[in-house]
C-alpha cells in the first residue's frame, strides 16, 4: 500500500503532510497546520508538481513521479523547516494574540 499521508508531533503542534492531486488534477504535496494566532483556523499551503516535455505537452506520469519522489523524500525536519516559516509569516501577518474588541 503507498502511502499518501504523514503526521509530525511537533514543538509547535501538529503538522499533516498529504500526497494529493489538486483542484486541476495535476499531483501536489499539501501541508495542513495550525498557528498561535487565534484570527486563523487549520491553515494549508501546497507544492503543486507539473511536467511539460520540450514539444510544450503536459507529461502527467513524469509529474506524478517527481511528486511522488518529493514525498518520499521529506522527513520531519525538513517539513519543519517549511512549514514553520509559513506560521511565522502568518503570525506576524495576523498576530499572536486574540485582538481586542
Amino acid at each position: 500500500m503507498t502511502q499518501f499521508a504523514k503526521l509530525y508531533e511537533t514543538e509547535r503542534g501538529q503538522i499533516v503532510v498529504i500526497r494529493q492531486p489538486n483542484d486541476d488534477g495535476n499531483p501536489e504535496i499539501r501541508f495542513f497546520f495550525r498557528t498561535k494566532s487565534p484570527a486563523l483556523s487549520v491553515c494549508s499551503m501546497a507544492i503543486a508538481f507539473r511536467t511539460v516535455t520540450a514539444a510544450g505537452e503536459e507529461d502527467e506520469d513524469a509529474a506524478i513521479q517527481k511528486a511522488d519522489a518529493a514525498f518520499a523524500a521529506l522527513d520531519e525536519e525538513k517539513v519543519k523547516l517549511k512549514v514553520f516559516e509559513q506560521m511565522d509569516m502568518l503570525e506576524e501577518a495576523f498576530g499572536e494574540e486574540e485582538a481586542e474588541s
